[in-house]
């Protein structure tokens, strides 16, 4: 994600003499990039693109943290300023605030009760820093939340304290089908299990670390608020944020995962401004609950290491001065490097090659040793079967056919099949077993088009138990408004071409149509089907990986024919529904001189059948093949009803 903030913001918490180009410079070699720099009438203003493994780099504070790090390694001195918070409150007359919350999906909530509020007018200062960053003038408590956010990656809420009749908080789960109204005035219905906060009624009056409702929003006629945060459950975030199509800073920071230690500091910082801007002061006490201190983390990592990691040599005093401005606690224990990780970096520093990067971004990548390795370069190994794919989709195109990509979730249920724990919606539910339903799905959506041949080579997503997915790529394909014959002749001639030697048998499968549907066998082996899955539409289906096993390169040699063929075409009429592959057959058995039967013309029930007769030692006189063609139909008229035709 990218953050804007004001240069004049930055100052606020760094101290040095650089300048903005400088910054800009310096901080895109060594830390988040500066997409652009611009000025404006406020001053100067970054784009800085922030990677989404470091939270701690969406908010002012971070950034500052990351120059007074990087700018000494550039010879400019930088210094991080504290950061300016209120003193913890201790009031005799305690204003009655509770949360109640449900500790599966929230880590904390802190809060603080603040009153006589005098002034609603934000001032000239934030407003242009605020705007800076491209955020809403919305009146000083609302504005504060929001400064604090852009200054510490801190998410803050406050609410109009005279507006919450019962005085508590009950962060929850809620129920499928309850409404909100946000402060934009907009309704939402809520899914089931977003993180709410009611006021222990029922009535929903915020969806935490996402947006504010209308019901419990300051005006200018507030006297005493709640200064309100909490540490939210990340993957509930987004699930809420995606699913409602609201996407503030706030739900984008927190779908990231705040670190939960630095939450008080947020409403420290919020009595502090609050005091400044507002004359407002704190009623009582702040409450803290469901705070579990993390376990320390340390990692270590020996110094040779390092240097074979890098290519160089650091000294390592410099590698202690590198890391501790970046709030690292690092000390060496004779040749190992012991450091204790900042609870902000716990999440994206957890191994010694976590550490290295570390050391050598501050260090600069430009100062690293660039060295050509020696000798030759290892020869890539071919993919034999991406080899075989390319193929197969040439082999297609030639057909025909043309490649379409389908998505690899599909929403119709499946028994078998694998479901998302967090499916982005109703259609994209499962992972798919067949690459039939996305080819249905777009031959039904280009049906405006009198006939076409669409194909498909992906890998589709078996279920294994109590494991991953057996990720196999499978074949199919769709022809709309071809003749069956047309349509089993492309299929014929894709096997031919792969020098394949098929049988097909007649099954019901499903999704086919009874009777409709053909099983493709070679070597014993099924390498695929072929039928009718409506009036219009056949579907076909083959494994890749079996083609490529049983496929042969090169045609198999033949001798030369020391004699001619002779050839003959003989026309039958034959009854409905006849299957002519079984003549075809029939006809081929019927003596060892035939070499050879093709269906050479169709004219309604009359078909033309072209027979070449051979001897492989001497020329078939007309006699011979008199006797054969006298054999075979014989048979087709006693086992198909066939006529001749003259």
């Amino acid at each position: 994600m990218n953050i804007k903030i004001a240069d004049s913001l930055l100052r606020e918490y760094l101290d040095t003499k650089a300048s903005a180009v400088e910054i800009a410079k310096y901080l895109s070699l060594c830390g988040p990039n500066v997409e652009k720099i611009q000025k404006t009438k406020q001053g100067y203003v970054y784009d800085i693109e922030v990677t989404t493994n470091r939270v701690d780099l969406m908010a002012v504070y971070g950034i500052a943290r990351e120059l007074s790090a990087i700018l000494p390694r550039f010879g400019i001195a930088a210094r991080l300023k504290p950061i300016r918070l209120a003193s913890k409150p201790k009031t005799k007359n305690q204003v009655s605030f509770e949360v109640i919350i449900n500790p599966k999906i929230i880590n904390r909530a802190v809060g603080v009760v603040l009153g006589d509020i005098k002034t609603f007018e934000t001032p000239e200062w934030m407003k242009n820093r605020l705007i800076s960053s491209e955020i809403r003038i919305l009146g000083a408590p609302v504005d504060i939340t929001n400064y604090i956010m852009l200054e510490l990656g801190q998410p803050m809420h406050v609410f109009d304290y005279d507006l919450i009749r019962t005085k508590k908080f009950k962060i929850r789960e809620s129920k499928k089908g309850e409404k909100v109204v946000s402060l934009d005035g907009k309704e939402h219905v809520l899914s089931g299990g977003d993180v709410v906060i009611d006021d222990t009624t029922g009535k929903i009056i915020d969806l935490p670390g996402i947006i504010g409702t209308k019901n419990s929003v300051v005006n200018k006629k507030t006297k005493r608020v709640i200064l309100f945060t909490e540490n939210n459950d990340p993957v509930r975030m987004r699930r809420t944020s995606m699913y409602l199509g609201i996407r503030t800073l706030a739900a984008t920071i927190n779908e990231k995962g705040v670190d939960p230690t630095q939450t008080t500091l947020g409403i420290l910082r919020g009595i502090k401004l609050f005091s400044d801007i507002c004359k407002a002061k704190p009623l009582g006490d702040i409450v803290d609950i469901g705070y579990k201190k993390p376990e320390p983390k340390t990692v270590k990592v020996n110094y040779s290491y390092i240097k074979e990691f890098l290519g160089t040599e650091i000294e390592k005093n410099k590698i202690v001065s590198y890391l501790t401005p970046l709030g690292f606690k690092a000390k060496w224990t004779g040749e190992t490097l012991d450091v204790l990780v900042p609870s902000f970096r716990q999440k994206d520093v957890s191994i010694k090659e976590d550490l290295i990067e570390e050391i050598a971004r501050i260090h600069g990548y430009q100062n690293l040793p660039s060295r050509l390795m020696s000798g030759k370069l290892p020869k890539a190994r071919s993919d034999d079967f991406l080899i075989f794919e390319k193929k197969l989709k040439n082999m297609l195109f030639c057909l025909g056919g043309s490649e379409i990509y389908t998505s690899s979730l599909i929403g119709f249920f499946d028994e078998h099949a694998y479901k998302l724990k967090n499916p982005m919606g109703i259609d994209s539910t499962y992972l798919r077993t067949s690459l039939f339903p996305g080819l249905l799905r777009a031959s039904d959506e280009n049906r405006t088009k009198k006939k076409f041949h669409i194909f498909e080579l992906s890998n589709v997503y078996l279920p294994v138990k109590r494991n991953l997915p057996n990720e196999k790529p499978m074949l199919s394909g769709i022809f709309f408004g071809y003749e069956y014959r047309k349509s089993k002749g492309v299929i014929e001639a894709l096997l031919k071409m792969l020098q394949i030697e098929a049988i097909y048998e007649q099954v019901d499968e499903m999704p086919f149509l009874p009777e409709r549907c053909l099983l493709i066998k070679s070597e014993g082996k099924r390498i695929g089907k072929l039928g009718y899955v409506d009036k219009d539409t056949l579907y076909y289906e083959f494994d890749p990986e079996l083609l490529k096993k049983i496929h042969k390169e090169y045609p198999k040699y033949k001798k030369p024919l020391k004699y001619p063929h002779q050839i003959e075409d003989i026309t039958l009429t034959l009854p409905l529904r006849t299957k002519v592959g079984k003549v075809i057959d029939a006809i081929k058995k019927s003596s060892k001189f035939i070499d050879e039967v093709d269906l050479y013309k169709i004219y309604k029930d009359n078909f033309t059948f072209r027979v070449w007769y051979i001897n492989p030692h001497k020329t078939m006189t007309n006699n011979e093949v008199e006797k054969i063609r006298n054999n075979y139909l014989k048979e087709v008229r006693k086992h198909f009803g066939a006529r001749v035709k003259n």
